[in-house]
């Protein structure tokens, strides 16, 4: 397989940060982006990590960084089942229409397996049809019945008050 997924260092949160802000660009959500590579750094650091993340490289001599997933496990509660969630991925602009991620989605669907995974999923922001065609492609399945919500801000600090 010509490319690689390797688990990320500290010194990679830069290149994760930029392809981070290339996929807000692509899902016009250009301004959205206020990590730095010191929170990101501290997601998956510490006691108690809340994901994984790996650089995608292209196998070569040497390597080249192509992009990034950004990922975690959960469990259905229903089936009993382990998931993958897939958080972000992203090749960066100079590496697209190659055909790396294509071959990053098998290699993550592999790592899925290895880990004892069901399946994995992950969202895709509306408008976004070139992302669906591509998942589609792979055969994935867009999920149905299910409406996402968040709350943030002044909702989640009142909620919690109530505690």
């Amino acid at each position: 397989m010509p490319i690689r997924l390797r688990p990320v260092i500290e010194s990679d949160m830069p290149f994760v940060l930029e392809g981070t802000r290339q996929l807000a660009v692509v899902e016009g959500r250009p301004g959205s982006v206020t990590a730095t590579p010191e929170t990101l750094w501290s997601l998956l650091s510490g006691s108690r990590p809340l994901g994984e993340c790996v650089v995608i490289e292209h196998d070569s001599t040497p390597p080249v960084d192509v992009g990034h997933a950004w990922f975690y496990f959960h469990p259905s509660t229903f089936s009993g089942e382990k998931w993958l969630y897939l958080e972000d991925i992203c090749i960066h602009q100079a590496h697209r229409s190659r055909g790396l991620g294509r071959l990053a989605m098998a290699a993550l669907a592999r790592l899925a397996l290895e880990r004892g995974c069901t399946g994995m999923h992950w969202s895709v922001v509306s408008g976004n049809d070139a992302a669906m065609r591509f998942y589609e492609r792979l055969g994935a399945v867009p999920k149905t019945g299910i409406e996402s919500y968040k709350l943030v801000d002044g909702a989640l600090e009142r909620l919690a008050s109530r505690a």
